[in-house]
């Protein structure tokens, strides 16, 4: 299986219909709305937030690869354990960095205990 292209990755949206998506300083994903098959109040919003999916790849990808290591910890060895430090960032192994985790990769705020 051959690898993706590295995150993070960036939007560029050259105008309302016409976004693309860039990793490694090389075009990966371009979306593009037919500017009459539409409304404009319609589509941009939904461009831009399929855009913001697609940007999100790497991420998502790494949050279930953490999935899958925090859940089979008999095949935790130090491989695991280097590919756990360099998608969480953590040393350990728990679930708060697991959650953080999944939350930066759907772009979600942790909410404040209270």
């Amino acid at each position: 299986m051959s690898r993706h292209t590295k995150g993070p990755w960036e939007i560029v949206e050259h105008n309302w219909a016409a976004t693309s998506i860039y990793g490694e300083g090389r075009q990966i994903a371009h979306l593009e709305i037919e500017e009459d098959e539409r409304d404009r109040s319609i589509c941009e919003p939904e461009m831009d937030a399929n855009a913001a999916l697609i940007a999100k790849a790497p991420d998502m990808h790494d949050a279930l690869h953490a999935v899958l290591l925090f859940f089979n910890p008999l095949a935790w060895d130090n491989d695991a354990q280097q590919e756990w430090e360099r998608i969480t960032g953590a040393k350990t192994c728990t679930s708060r960095d697991l959650c953080d985790t999944v939350r930066k990769a759907l772009g979600v705020e942790e909410k404040a205990d209270g």
